[in-house]
């Protein structure tokens, strides 16, 4: 009988040592970076960064240069833009040198009102907004010169 209890004992032993184990913190190895929480052994990330231990900007992705057609009623004109980091902060990007904001992973509007010489339009003020998708950048550029607006949809395709 004893040797039935000291059995029973140690059986009951290894089943707590087992489940106790199992009971782990699953995100003890898991180190989320850039703010990132982790959840289940997962991370979750802030807007802005993305990969498994939140690592990465997304306007990672989006940086390089881009070539397509701007179009506006009397006027259709072959363009290459370039997308740059800008240091003000993640979500900022440089386009052509106008301020870029991300409004999302895939969105942006460019910072209102900024100067910009084009060669088609000259000196003009600049609106407008896009989204990326895939390799691909749509929107729309707004151009204000003394008060006349044109409005140029971007359709343009990363080299």
């Amino acid at each position: 009988m004893k040797s039935l209890i000291k059995h029973f004992a140690v059986i009951a032993m290894a089943i707590t040592l087992l489940i106790l184990n199992g009971c782990g913190d699953p995100c003890e190895d898991t180190t989320c970076r850039n703010d990132g929480i982790c959840v289940d052994g997962t991370c979750e990330c802030p807007q802005f960064y993305e990969g498994d231990y939140c690592e990465g900007e997304v306007r990672e992705k989006h940086l390089g240069t881009y070539f397509g057609t701007l179009e506006a009623p009397g006027y259709t004109g072959d363009r290459y833009f370039t997308l740059l980091k800008n240091d003000i902060g993640v979500e900022y990007l440089s386009f052509d040198g106008l301020i870029v904001i991300l409004t999302s992973n895939t969105e942006f509007s460019f910072e209102p009102d900024q100067n910009y010489y084009d060669n088609d339009f000259g000196s003009v003020r600049v609106n407008g907004y896009g989204k990326f998708i895939g390799d691909s950048l749509q929107g729309e550029l707004v151009y204000e010169d003394n008060g006349t607006l044109t409005a140029l949809e971007m359709n343009l395709v990363k080299q």
